[in-house]
């Protein structure tokens, strides 16, 4: 059963049985146990176990900080832009490269625990990004 992408209760209800499930998840972190009688008591396991249960993350990263922090330092040009998500639409739409930058900055931000250099590269991307001399289509 894969529990990967289950962000809501939603979610937890099309992926089965509550008792399925919490069959499923407690054979996965044995000898723990999961205890729930609702999808909506399950979901915050399921949420947890996303966030920091080796057996549960996709990529070799412990978290999407790490994976932030590893492309925005040790990657560059086009390698960081494509694992970074960055399109051609961020630098011609500066509501996309706003959305774009607030969503990763929340993970890297220094004032949340994130990473500084991290965060300096980030912002040094939005400002190209946003960069007016650039060619605005906006004006």
């Amino acid at each position: 059963m894969d529990f990967s992408n289950i962000e809501t209760v939603l979610d937890l209800k099309e992926c089965g049985e509550l008792k399925d499930l919490v069959d499923a998840l407690s054979k996965v972190v044995s000898p723990f146990r999961i205890e729930a009688s609702s999808y909506e008591e399950l979901l915050p396991y399921v949420l947890k176990l996303n966030e920091k249960w080796v057996d549960f993350i996709d990529s070799p990263f412990v978290s999407r900080k790490a994976e932030l922090v590893f492309y925005l330092t040790k990657l560059e040009g086009k390698q960081r832009n494509k694992a970074l998500g960055i399109t051609d639409e961020h630098y011609e739409n500066k509501e996309t490269a706003k959305k774009w930058y607030r969503s990763l900055s929340q993970h890297v931000h220094s004032d949340k625990g994130g990473h500084d250099d991290a965060f300096k590269m980030l912002k040094r991307l939005y400002e190209v990004m946003t960069d007016d001399s650039m060619g605005d289509d906006d004006e």
